[in-house]
């Protein structure tokens, strides 16, 4: 008789733009996922630009002694940091920030289960982000998408920020690719703002994944 799978987990990759994802195994035996991050603009849009959408980076799939599905951004990529921007920790009642230049960075921010803390993300005024943490419920809400956390997970938030994407992993657990885009023809620096009690946040410069992103 055939064999078939039963499902015993289930859960998402991701809560927005992440599409038609695919595994591949490395030389290491690791399994890394790939996706597409598609746009989020009428296509007028995208033939004006000359180009639409872009590869996700690389995310390293593993599972954790509960079988349930753990992801991060492949270690690797911290090779593109060109040195950091800035390490700040939030106080109660005051807030810390730093800033991407040119919508361009990487950002970690790691909080303690026992504490609540909000970053937002912002570009030209323009609110992109407002994620925060509830130890009460262990759970991250991300633009209103509840993340429910598993009891072990640290409430981490780890994103990559590149031109008209923020790529964000929450906790290790899952994905959030969000589009956004701008009128001006260069693009603006994001503002991250970061509120809360036992917080810190690091940011770093990275370097383009190749000469040319657009043919290569």
């Amino acid at each position: 008789s055939a064999m078939r799978f039963h499902a015993m987990k289930q859960g998402v990759l991701d809560l927005d733009a992440f599409y038609a994802p695919k595994t591949q195994t490395d030389a290491r035996g690791r399994r890394i996922l790939w996706g597409w991050m598609r746009e989020r603009r009428p296509e007028a849009a995208m033939r004006a630009a000359g180009w639409s959408g872009m590869m996700s980076l690389p995310r390293v799939l593993t599972l954790d002694p509960g079988g349930t599905l753990r992801m991060r951004v492949l270690p690797e990529a911290a090779k593109l940091r060109a040195g950091r921007i800035a390490s700040v920790s939030a106080a109660s009642g005051r807030a810390a920030t730093l800033t991407l230049p040119r919508a361009t960075g990487e950002l970690l921010c790691t909080g303690t289960k026992g504490s609540a803390f909000e970053l937002t993300l912002t570009a030209a005024s323009t609110p992109l982000m407002r994620i925060s943490y509830s130890p009460q419920t262990h759970t991250v809400t991300a633009n209103g998408k509840q993340i429910a956390l598993e009891p072990s997970d640290a409430p981490t938030l780890h994103a990559f920020v590149d031109g008209s994407l923020v790529e964000l992993i929450v906790g290790e657990r899952i994905g959030y690719a969000l589009r956004f885009y701008y009128k001006s023809a260069t693009a603006p620096d994001v503002h991250a703002r970061l509120t809360g009690t036992n917080v810190k946040a690091e940011a770093w410069k990275i370097d383009p994944i190749s000469p040319n992103r657009l043919t290569t």
